[in-house]
């Protein structure tokens, strides 16, 4: 369902030796407000996907649109800080982003 995880890998490459890693999409440029957006539109695509009824969804993702904003705030922070401690990573790392993302995330990024 989370569809930020190159956050996650950027911050266990900053901790762990790695080899080398390529990420998809980081949302490092996003509003609280558009974090939870493009979560709940990820939650939902995925849930279709797995061919649940329009029901099933809406259940589903009540406690999700039910979160505050806070909670995205507080990972906004986490994107903001992680994403400056790229210097700690000593391999060799690349970004990329798809031709669905907004256009300031289309261009690749190697660190």
């Amino acid at each position: 369902m989370f569809a930020h995880v190159g956050i996650f890998a950027l911050k266990l490459a900053q901790e762990n030796p790695i080899e080398r890693l390529v990420v998809m999409y980081v949302p490092k440029e996003r509003t609280p407000e558009r974090l939870k957006q493009r979560l709940g539109d990820y939650a939902k695509g995925y849930k279709q996907l797995e061919v649940k009824t329009t029901e099933e969804i809406i259940n589903e993702l009540l406690s999700f649109q039910e979160m505050s904003l806070h909670s995205f705030e507080l990972f906004q922070q986490f994107i903001h800080h992680t994403m400056g401690q790229n210097s700690l990573i000593t391999s060799p790392i690349a970004v990329y982003y798809g031709n669905k993302d907004d256009s300031l995330y289309e261009k690749a990024q190697i660190l």
